[in-house]
């Protein structure tokens, strides 16, 4: 029968336990953020830029991050996309216009639609339609082997620095 004998015991047991709360958010949370910065610039390189004035403010846009739902379900979540409040947010007639309100409509595309004149004067015109970019969703494809070993690899590297404190 074979055996073995652990020494250090309570600390390496102190060490693990440091590992189930903050420790292993941390290093959760900085492997995510560190997996996706790849992802981040590969999106913004492939934005579309309109040819009108505020040209490049959907590419400005565009940013990662994570959030920690840790407590409740032990969940970490890297997002890349739009920012919601985005300062360089421009005027136009109608008001401001921010990128993350009609990133979806360049994603996904739209039908041909009337518009109103903004003065309201009753007059409309036919919108042709554009047609669906999903430039993300294919960045994301290309991308994915990439994230997947980046993270395992900060994991691995970020577990092995938390347990050493």
């Amino acid at each position: 029968m074979a055996s073995a004998t652990l020494t250090g015991g309570k600390k390496l047991e102190r060490k693990l336990r440091n590992l189930q709360g903050p420790g292993l958010r941390r290093v959760m949370t900085r492997s995510i953020s560190r997996a996706i910065t790849p992802l981040k610039t590969a999106i913004k390189k492939k934005t579309p830029v309109s040819k009108e004035m505020n040209a490049g403010t959907l590419k400005r846009s565009i940013s990662k991050k994570t959030k920690s739902y840790f407590k409740q379900s032990g969940t970490i979540v890297g997002m890349v996309g739009p920012k919601t409040k985005f300062t360089e947010a421009f005027r136009t007639k109608s008001g401001k216009k921010n990128p993350a309100l009609y990133a979806h409509l360049v994603l996904f595309g739209t039908k041909s639609h009337l518009i109103e004149s903004p003065e309201g004067s009753g007059l409309f015109w036919e919108h042709p339609g554009a047609r669906a970019n999903n430039w993300m969703e294919d960045e994301f494809k290309a991308q994915e082997s990439n994230i997947k070993a980046t993270l395992s690899k900060e994991l691995k590297q970020g577990l092995i620095r938390e347990a050493k404190r």
